[in-house]
């Protein structure tokens, strides 16, 4: 089988490493895979990646890219186009509306599309573009109840959740002889770094010998650098994106994800089969990521009291309790969300249509 994906960027970002982490897997199983990026970038992606021209948002509306596309279409030929996010969908479906191509154009929805309207002309809008995909995949029921509100109700639609490949078991470094609370994610406003900062502003208080690592890169970034000087400037400490972040965390590290709005963030799933310990916001498809697993602590969004009190409960549970609760959570996230499985789940919902 022949496979096009479409990524946004070059960029540290879950939806970008996940296809490129699938696009790896099926090659590795004899498939044909190219993965295209409309936007440039500089994070080494774990795939072969090319840029594909657009160097800004308004790109996207040239006719002059949209006739590329068909053109690289028609040359690769591929079986499955796959829009990956950000604006691949917007992309593919213009293109594919003023230069028709042949190929099934299938949208691997990563998120919750409809958070971004901002108004019922974009609304209607996407509603259009997603007229000219012949598939659509969730990474979530809280993503497929969400799309759902914009597809046809006919349309071929499937759930699979996110894959971890198993050559990222056990990586984490050693334990450190201090509490070590960690935030993987880009600096976007639904990442909320700035009530994590505050957070731990008061987590710091109680127990100063704690630091804050914050791995990852973004737009919010200089301004939340700035934050922490005011206060913590020793304790907090920016790493930005980092290929494997694993590798660097200790092993008695807490992972905290106080998100807005996500999709099913792979993070989390990697700290359960790392055996670290997550507390997380109930928001988008976390809420499915946790369910039954112990090691994963939900909080309501904005509570910092509950924020505090996850931290606290790893903190103080006893060593032989936290090791049994970490390893069951880390079996029953293998079986969850092994790459094996979700790409025999892609590779399935593929062939069917």
């Amino acid at each position: 089988m022949r496979v096009l994906f479409l990524i946004h960027g070059i960029q540290a970002r879950g939806q970008e490493i996940f296809a490129c982490q699938l696009a790896d897997h099926l090659e590795k199983l004899g498939h044909t895979l190219k993965v295209i990026s409309l936007y440039p970038g500089e994070f080494q992606l774990p795939f072969p990646v090319e840029h594909f021209g657009l160097t800004s948002a308004k790109s996207v509306w040239s006719p002059g890219f949209w006739k590329k596309f068909q053109q690289l279409v028609i040359e690769f030929q591929p079986d499955i186009i796959q829009a990956n996010g950000g604006d691949t969908l917007k992309f593919a479906a213009l293109a594919r509306i003023v230069y028709p191509y042949r190929g099934k154009l299938i949208f691997n929805n990563g998120g919750v599309v409809g958070h971004y309207f901002s108004n019922s002309v974009q609304r209607a809008f996407y509603k259009l573009l997603l007229k000219k995909i012949d598939a659509a995949i969730s990474i979530s029921d809280h993503a497929a109840q969400d799309l759902a509100r914009l597809l046809s109700t006919n349309l071929p639609q499937t759930k699979i959740p996110v894959g971890i490949p198993m050559k990222r078991e056990l990586k984490t470094a050693e334990t450190v002889p201090y509490p070590v609370i960690v935030h993987i994610g880009g600096f976007t406003p639904e990442k909320n770094h700035e009530f994590l900062i505050g957070a731990f502003y008061e987590y710091h208080k109680i127990h100063p010998e704690a630091q804050l690592w914050l791995i990852g890169d973004g737009p919010l970034r200089r301004e939340m650098e700035v934050t922490a000087k005011k206060n913590l400037l020793n304790s907090i400490r920016f790493f930005g994106s980092i290929p494997d972040p694993w590798s660097s965390i200790p092993s008695n590290s807490i992972l905290l994800l106080p998100s807005k709005i996500e999709g099913m963030p792979a993070v989390i799933a990697e700290a359960f089969i790392n055996k670290i310990p997550v507390v997380a916001t109930r928001v988008g498809g976390i809420e499915e990521m946790g369910n039954r697993i112990a090691s994963c602590v939900l909080i309501e969004p904005g509570s910092q009291a509950q924020l505090l009190a996850g931290m606290d409960y790893f903190r103080t549970l006893p060593p032989l309790d936290m090791e049994v609760m970490l390893m069951d959570s880390k079996v029953k996230a293998l079986k969850r969300f092994s790459m094996d499985k979700v790409a025999s789940s892609f590779l399935e919902f593929y062939k069917k249509k």
